[in-house]
């Protein structure tokens, strides 16, 4: 009869509960993320000079507006963005 302990079967032995671990690890269910916390931003008016193109004279022509712009976002690519959404959705009248 040959012996228990001989080296393959104690590395077959290792090798048989890595695997078992390793499917036990496998199938475990993920953590659960936390969820993200949104905050509300508050939209505050902020005057800012818009440019328009006056037909008559050709030139351009600076006309302030109030741009709705988030609290947090009070800088400069902020107002710019508003003012550009603003620009490109009213065109002034022509005087």
């Amino acid at each position: 009869m040959k012996h228990l302990f001989s080296i393959f079967n104690v590395v077959a032995a290792l090798l048989l509960a890595g695997a078992v671990y390793a499917v036990g690890w496998a199938g475990r269910a993920p953590e659960r993320p936390e969820s993200p916390t949104y905050v509300l931003s508050e939209r505050l008016p902020v005057e800012a000079k818009v440019y328009y193109l006056n037909p008559s004279t050709r030139k351009l022509q600076a006309e302030a507006r109030n741009v709705p712009v988030v609290q947090g976002d009070q800088n400069p690519q902020g107002i710019a963005a508003a003012a550009l959404s603003m620009w490109s959705q009213d065109p002034p009248k022509v005087r």
